[in-house]
């Protein structure tokens, strides 16, 4: 069995409504990313706050496979267990599209909303645990904060996790 610990899963659209319109809106195959801390359960941010879900909860979940040491899977579980409860704010779905458009030109205290951890959208706390472990995923340029469960996908397929 592999370690899944503080791997990143990456799941596909289930054929409900608002996974669909997320498909549409991000032209992306996945709707929502989760951080698994152990073997056994992952955060998930969600409406109403990041809470712990079994694995297996998403049973088509796509996972990330990094070479990380003992120290980073632990600072990157340290960090998610940590930010539980952390609340979900659909203003950050509108905020992350509005910097992938303006980027750099985002005013300042847009991009510091952006890359704080008072609220997480999903992918933003896979990305935040990883920073905080000093592991940068995205070396394109883009806002800290300014992801989506997408933005993964290519980092996925580079490496062979997904096609």
């Amino acid at each position: 069995m592999p370690d899944y610990t503080a791997q990143i899963g990456l799941v596909p659209h289930p054929v409900r409504f608002w996974p669909r319109v997320i498909a549409w809106a991000t032209h992306s195959p996945v709707y929502h990313s989760v951080l698994a801390i152990d073997n056994t359960r992952a955060i998930s941010a969600e409406p109403g706050g990041a809470i712990f879900r079994p694995l297996d909860f998403w049973p088509d979940t796509i996972w990330s496979d990094f070479d990380l040491t003992a120290e980073q899977r632990e600072d990157i579980s340290d960090w998610g267990v940590k930010h539980i409860h952390t609340a979900y704010n659909f203003i950050d779905d509108l905020a992350i599209g509005l910097a992938m458009v303006f980027g750099l030109h985002t005013p300042k205290w847009f991009q510091r909303y952006l890359s704080s951890d008072y609220v997480l959208e999903c992918a933003q706390l896979c990305d935040s645990a990883y920073r905080a472990a000093g592991i940068q995923l995205f070396d394109d340029g883009r806002l800290p904060g300014a992801v989506y469960p997408g933005s993964f996908v290519p980092i996925f397929q580079k490496n062979g996790w997904m096609s």
